[in-house]
């Protein structure tokens, strides 16, 4: 058995597979296509056995790929075809910029640490730090509309695989207890235009 989950950032999709491949003894290979490398990606290709195992594919995985032919040789194993969408496309890009805030915020504080040498700065974790003190984040409306638009192409890619799909599984079917609920401050309130998800999925062209 080889499932592809068709996915996108900040839909669970982590929990998911890890779930998946718990439940059904197959391997997790998760992300292994997340570089632009031609050579890099025919080696994976090449040397990894999909046989009994679960691969996770977001669209930025198809887009910077110059590999042309990932999904076509994906496809040729006949895998499961899994498409997972999160139906809440307002939390799905607010929550998209808090992990790119949180990204960010890490990269910072990690300059200038060392863990051999304590005293040369200061780590904190500040995905697990905290979940009662609220998150303060200084919303840039501009790069919010940007995710927006990202998170709208994102769906309009996975459409385009409608024909090759399996089934379709949404965010808001998992345990809600397991998601983060870290509270946040946002500093001003985003403005984040809703849409139907599933209506701009199955509006959008497919091969």
């Amino acid at each position: 058995m080889f499932e592809l989950v068709l996915t996108m950032p900040r839909t669970g999709s982590t929990y998911y597979v890890e779930k998946q491949a718990r439940d059904l003894e197959i391997q997790n290979h998760g992300e292994l296509f997340h570089t632009n490398r031609k050579q890099h990606t025919e080696r994976i290709l090449k040397n990894t056995d999909f046989e009994n195992s679960i691969l996770k594919i977001f669209p930025s995985h198809i887009r910077h790929s110059t590999y042309d032919n990932l999904m076509e040789d994906l496809f040729a194993m006949n895998p499961t075809v899994t498409i997972l969408l999160r139906k809440d496309f307002v939390e799905c890009t607010k929550s998209f910029y808090v992990a790119r805030h949180i990204t960010e915020k890490t990269q910072r504080v990690m300059k200038g640490y060392n863990p051999l040498v304590k005293n040369l700065g200061e780590y904190v974790d500040p995905w697990h730090s905290s979940w009662e003190t609220p998150l303060e984040v200084t919303m840039n409306q501009e790069r919010m509309n940007k995710y927006a638009e990202t998170r709208m192409e994102e769906i309009q890619t996975l459409a385009t695989y409608k024909n090759k799909m399996d089934r379709l599984i949404f965010t808001e079917d998992f345990p809600q207890d397991l998601r983060y609920k870290r509270p946040i401050k946002w500093e001003p309130e985003p403005i984040i235009e809703d849409i139907d998800i599933l209506d701009l999925f199955e509006q959008s062209s497919s091969n």
